[in-house]
């Protein structure tokens, strides 16, 4: 089992509950969690704290939580997991609601598997971006090298990354559980409304299956809208994602 807040490998047994605080606990499975050596340093010389809440570990610096760690699947919910993949696109819900539980090579493996899973894998295979991103939130690298280190062990490219994160801050969970292509919502995401304006592209595909996302992007620019261009900042907004720092990196257009 890696670290859980960076997934390096060979951690050390960290005991939530001191042992001289809860000597009871010490062989306690729900007390003991995995930090590599670094991380166990940084816990105890308090620079971070981590406490449970519920059935949550949580990990502070001073008062902002800088990552939240659901407990992690047992065997037979990973086996159930992976069914659920087997079965298709009716799974894709009850999926997405298990990523945040994953360890970095059970996302990959989700990943990989969504791929050809049909037309909203893709939302699956941004969740699973999303929840990296999460997942490497506290380490102290800069937003490039976390967004290279997605790149690396995903197998996607960086401007997908940006992509994903994009689509993921402009828009909430209900509106990602519509049953569009990812180039829709990229494209309403760079309008200056897009909200209003993923609605229009539903509102256009219920009339006309064949709508596309090009076609949406000739739509804005007729109503004298503009597209802004896939310059991408991490947006400190979006609290609930992690997001910090900028990005300055550039894709087409």
């Amino acid at each position: 089992m890696p670290c859980r807040v960076c997934e390096q490998p060979n951690p050390d047994k960290h005991h939530v509950q001191p042992r001289s605080l809860a000597p009871d606990r010490m062989f306690d499975e729900s007390n003991i969690v995995e930090l590599c050596r670094p991380c166990h340093n940084r816990v105890h010389s308090h620079e971070w704290e981590l406490c449970q809440e519920g059935e949550d570990l949580v990990l502070y610096e001073g008062e902002e939580e800088i990552k939240r760690m659901p407990p992690l699947l047992t065997e037979e919910e990973k086996n159930l997991l992976f069914e659920g993949l087997e079965r298709g696109e009716e799974a894709l819900e009850e999926v997405g609601h298990c990523l945040p539980r994953l360890t970095e090579e059970e996302l990959v493996a989700v990943y990989e598997k969504s791929k050809s899973i049909g037309q909203r894998s893709w939302q699956t295979q941004m969740q699973a971006i999303v929840d990296e991103w999460r997942r490497l939130r506290p380490l102290k690298h800069k937003t490039d090298d976390k967004v290279a280190h997605i790149s690396a062990r995903f197998g996607i490219k960086r401007a997908q990354i940006y992509n994903y994160l994009l689509v993921f801050e402009k828009f909430n969970p209900d509106q990602l559980e519509w049953d569009l292509p990812m180039q829709m919502y990229l494209t309403a995401a760079r309008t200056e409304k897009p909200d209003e304006w993923l609605e229009y592209a539903v509102s256009e595909l219920a009339d006309r299956p064949d709508y596309s996302a090009s076609d949406l992007k000739a739509d804005v620019r007729a109503a004298g809208g503009e597209l802004e261009p896939l310059e991408f900042k991490i947006w400190a907004e979006c609290p609930e994602c992690g997001f910090e720092g900028k990005m300055t990196k550039r894709s087409r257009q």
